[in-house]
Order: C-alpha cells, then sequence, then structure tokens
C-alpha cells in the first residue's frame, strides 16, 4: 500500500518589513499602508525594548560596586568629615568600559526654570530603546557664588541620576587598616564634654542609641557621626 508522501510546513519567518514591502508591491491603499506601518513601529519598539532589558541585566551583573572618595567636611572646618559621597568623574571611570561594552550611552539635559535646575540623565542603547531619570534642585547657597552653585548642583543631579538609572551601589573605602581601633584621648574628651551638656536622662538615652556602656567603646568610624547626633541634642535642648 502506497501512502501519500508527507509535505514539511512552511517554517519560513516573514518579518514585518517583508510584509510591509509585499504590501506596497501590491498596491495597498493610503489607509493600509499607513496602519502597517504603525504595527510596523511597535514591533520595532517592542523589539528594542526586549533588546535593552536583556542587555541592561547582563550589565548590571557586571557592574562594580562605586567606592565613595569624594569628602564634605563640616561648616568651618577642614578635618571633621561631614559625609562621603562617590565623585561623577570615579563613577564614569568604574562602569564606562562595562557601559559601552554592552551598547549603552549615558547623555544629560538641563534646563532652569524659578531657581530650580532640572536635570535629566538619559541611558540610551544601541537597539533604540532609552530610559531618563529627573531631578530638580534649588539653586540657592549663600556660602557660594552663581556659578560655584550651578557647578555643584550639576554635578550633584549627574551623579543622582546616573546612579538612579543603573541602580548603582556605592560603599566607603576599604581602609580599616588605616583606621585606629579606640577613640584617640581628644576625641573622647570631646564625646564628654558634649554629654556634661545634657541631663542624666539624655545621656542614658545616647549610651543605648551608640550601643555602648562607655566613651571608650565607641568605634573610631562613628565618632563623627556620634559627635553630630550630640551637638544637635545639645541645640534642641537649648531651645526648648
Amino acid at each position: 500500500m502506497t501512502g501519500k508522501q508527507m509535505t514539511k510546513p512552511d517554517t519560513t519567518v516573514i518579518t514585518i518589513d517583508q510584509v510591509l514591502m509585499r504590501a506596497v508591491e501590491k498596491g495597498i491603499d493610503p489607509t493600509g499602508l499607513e496602519k502597517l506601518i504603525e504595527l510596523q513601529e511597535r514591533v520595532l519598539a517592542t523589539e528594542a525594548k526586549r533588546a535593552f532589558a536583556a542587555a541592561l541585566t547582563e550589565l548590571q551583573g557586571k557592574l562594580p560596586r562605586i567606592t565613595r572618595k569624594g569628602i564634605v567636611y563640616q561648616k568651618g572646618s577642614t578635618t571633621k568629615v561631614r559625609n562621603k559621597y562617590s565623585k561623577f568623574e570615579d563613577i564614569m571611570g568604574a562602569i564606562q568600559p562595562d557601559l559601552y561594552a554592552a551598547g549603552f550611552g549615558v547623555s544629560f539635559d538641563t534646563d532652569t526654570e524659578n531657581d530650580h535646575l532640572l536635570i535629566t540623565c538619559t541611558l540610551s542603547h544601541s537597539g533604540g530603546h532609552s530610559v531618563t531619570s529627573s531631578i530638580v534642585l534649588p539653586l540657592k547657597a549663600e556660602y557660594m557664588n552663581d556659578q560655584q552653585t550651578v557647578g555643584s548642583v550639576t554635578s550633584y543631579g549627574k551623579r543622582y541620576t546616573l546612579k538612579n538609572v543603573l541602580n548603582l551601589v556605592e560603599e566607603d573605602e576599604d581602609n580599616d587598616a588605616n583606621i585606629p581601633e579606640e577613640l584617640t584621648t581628644e576625641q573622647k574628651k570631646k564625646i564628654n564634654a558634649l554629654l556634661q551638656k545634657l541631663p542624666p536622662k539624655d545621656r542614658e538615652s545616647f549610651f543605648r542609641f551608640a550601643k555602648v556602656k562607655e566613651v571608650s567603646e565607641i568605634h573610631p568610624s562613628a565618632f563623627g557621626s556620634v559627635s553630630i547626633a550630640l551637638e544637635k541634642k545639645i541645640e534642641q535642648r537649648a531651645k526648648s
């Protein structure tokens, strides 16, 4: 008995460009052509988003933690650290090789209105898709001139939006070997002097907050934050 020969199904994939070309060859009407073009744009946009998401996921698995090397000192001091931050040039230096290798690029736009600066970071992918992150910041600072203020605010905005759009993680420098194991005599004297300006109840609350039983147990790395907390408490008491 002779069976019918089975034919293989046609597995040729027809792209939206080919569909559009065939429609034009067959003389499609303007309305139908417009709908096909809109369909093509949606398909391309979807493909670009998928490529962007896949590339970003891979990129984020490679990006390093950003070390905070920038230092902000307390007002009137050149030694007391208020906080640390990641410099823009350090961020770009750390991420640029992997960023470009994955087909990404970043750009920034600024706009001013009513003494505020709008900063927008755009993360673009070679596939055509992009996302943005924006922040609005005030442009007033009594201790800076106009040029310094704009420069400082712009730098902060670029750092903030870039970290936000890439979900970057920051960390302090690994300099534990350079940090002493206990407070210096002067540091202990300062903290004790600040504590003496507070009532006994506040002192008890402080030790609970610091999770220590006495000043000598405070780690040197916490000296700055502890001093600031005590000074603020003293100011609050003075106003009450």
